[in-house]
């Protein structure tokens, strides 16, 4: 019995550098999904779809108050890096197994605080800039 169980961690450890690379492949497409509906609906004036989707990158381009390649590259690394992420989780076994849950509610933790942050920092620029017209898009539950 103890063999078996041995046997079946270091399948399971052979198989985690493919699973992290699964998560990878699959978020990389995801993310590309979310980019062009978040293009889209900026095309017409909203930008909170790109604040629920990529709260990190709009954080970052709203305090440096203008577009750069770091935003770019945080968006786009956004989405693989959380499929990574569940892949890793997906190959843990035995003991570490019961990390899955808390490190899933971390990841989600931390991109809903983000959220709330980018919707923050758009509300507080916006408010600077209530005399323009351009800018009357807010994000928010009311």
């Amino acid at each position: 019995m103890r063999q078996a169980y041995r046997r079946g961690a270091k399948y399971s450890k052979r198989n985690a550098f493919a699973l992290i690379v699964a998560g990878v492949c699959i978020g990389a497409p995801l993310g590309l999904f979310f980019c062009v509906l978040a293009i889209f609906a900026a095309i017409i004036k909203s930008y909170s779809v790109a604040m629920i989707f990529f709260p990190y990158s709009v954080v970052t381009h709203l305090s440096l108050l203008k577009a750069s390649m770091v935003t770019l590259i945080i968006a786009m690394a956004q989405y693989p890096l959380y499929g990574g992420i569940c892949g890793y989780v997906c190959s843990l076994t035995g003991r570490n197994r019961r990390l899955a849950i808390p490190i899933l509610l971390l990841l989600i933790i931390f991109h809903f605080t983000a959220v709330f942050r980018a919707n923050q920092r758009f509300n507080e620029i916006t408010s600077q800039q209530s005399g323009n017209a351009s800018i009357n898009y807010r994000f928010s539950a009311r």
